[in-house]
């Protein structure tokens, strides 16, 4: 089966058999872990061909992630290529970081769909088996994706306004200012909150009737806040935070980029991996989900435009019956 994406978020199953003449032995490299440069698809998705229509930023990361968890993934452009090849600064060797964060683990053919040629050979595709399409739309998905704030209304009859990073239904639920910056705080129930009071040393302030409960504290939000931030400024946010980690109260320091980078591998997430190798290999962020049995693999560097087209054309163009 395969899996076909178009436009920005369209998606249809087609059944279609698996591409593979590629020109990599498919064996791995010795000692190159965490790189990997090797075309042999393995993960819980080895064996799903996904044509990729799709540009930009939202369909491109869906079918990367589809790549890394071992789906045969070619990327369909038009002849000018993806708009985010030419969205720069910054770049790494000439070329867009912005498109090279979204297109590992792909395959690229450079398509003109209006030429006669490219069309043919699609609706002999098309002519091997019948699918359906799926359409996710960016505001579906972002009504779905709000939740708690869409059902807010929807249920509640209750429409939500600006917050900046405070909690409609917690407290303390936001970040905090401590002696050198930010922590985000999220006591989320009433044994966290005690730990929390314990912590900084405010040990009856659960037991204050305006705090005991929830909905106490949301309620009453400006006036525990300042209790809060009074103790919170006496020390660094990373003092507070190892000590509010270890009583179990989940809080988390505001961190830029490169701060944040470094403090996922610090907890041990390692969040860089190495994709290609020579001149080809590109640093970039490892795939978010960890699985214990069939991991993300990291086969092929973003393509350039078209760079894979013959073979893709040549495996378009062949009789079913001689795959």
């Amino acid at each position: 089966m395969s899996l076909s994406a178009s436009g920005g978020t369209g998606l249809g199953w087609v059944p279609t058999p698996i591409l593979d003449d590629c020109p990599y032995d498919g064996q791995p490299d010795e000692g190159t872990d965490p790189t990997m440069t090797v075309d042999q698809a393995e993960g819980p998705l080895a064996g799903l061909l996904v044509a990729d229509f799709s540009r930009i930023l939202a369909g491109p990361y869906a079918t990367m992630l589809l790549a890394d968890m071992g789906a045969e993934v070619v990327k369909v452009e038009g002849p000018g290529g993806d708009d985010t090849r030419t969205w720069q600064p910054p770049v790494r060797d000439g070329i867009s970081t912005y498109y090279l964060s979204v297109n590992r683990n792909k395959r690229s053919v450079a398509l003109d769909l209006r030429d006669p040629g490219d069309l043919a050979a699609l609706n002999h595709r098309h002519e091997t088996g019948r699918g359906q399409h799926v359409e996710i739309s960016l505001l579906a998905s972002a009504m779905s994706g709000l939740v708690n704030q869409t059902g807010a209304f929807v249920a509640g009859g209750v429409v939500p306004f600006r917050m900046g990073n405070s909690h409609p239904s917690l407290f303390p639920y936001e970040p905090l200012p401590c002696a050198d910056g930010e922590l985000i705080i999220t006591a989320g129930n009433d044994i966290q909150f005690r730990k929390l009071a314990q912590v900084l040393g405010l040990p009856d302030l659960p037991d204050d009737p305006r705090f005991g409960r929830n909905e106490d504290r949301t309620a009453n939000r400006d006036q525990l806040r300042p209790l809060l931030v009074e103790r919170l400024r006496t020390r660094p946010k990373m003092e507070w935070f190892r000590e509010l980690t270890g009583a179990g109260v989940p809080c988390g320091p505001i961190n830029t980029i490169d701060q944040g980078v470094a403090f996922a591998d610090e907890v041990g997430l390692d969040p860089v991996v190495v994709v290609g190798k020579g001149d080809e290999a590109i640093p970039l962020v490892r795939h978010p989900i960890t699985f214990s049995a069939t991991p993300a693999g990291y086969r092929l560097p973003p393509p350039s435009l078209d760079q894979h087209g013959d073979e893709i054309r040549r495996w378009l163009a062949e009789p079913e019956e001689e795959r």
